[in-house]
């Protein structure tokens, strides 16, 4: 009879702390929205360097 009693115990045991770790998971957590990111600022792109490829001969293209 003490070795049931034990087993009961710890079966009621596991059953108990498993219950509570499945409560505690499903508690929804407060919802904070992320921070807004700054207003872009306006960049000056007139009178700018022309664009040119990095390579001075047709060979390089494909690389």
């Amino acid at each position: 009879m003490n070795r049931n009693l034990l087993v009961f115990i710890a079966l009621a045991f596991v059953v108990a702390i498993s219950v509570v770790i499945w409560l505690i998971r499903d508690v929804p957590l407060p919802y904070t929205p992320a921070p807004q990111a700054p207003a872009r600022q306006p960049l000056d792109t007139t009178g700018g360097q022309q664009m040119q490829p990095r390579w001075s001969d047709p060979a390089g293209e494909g690389e």
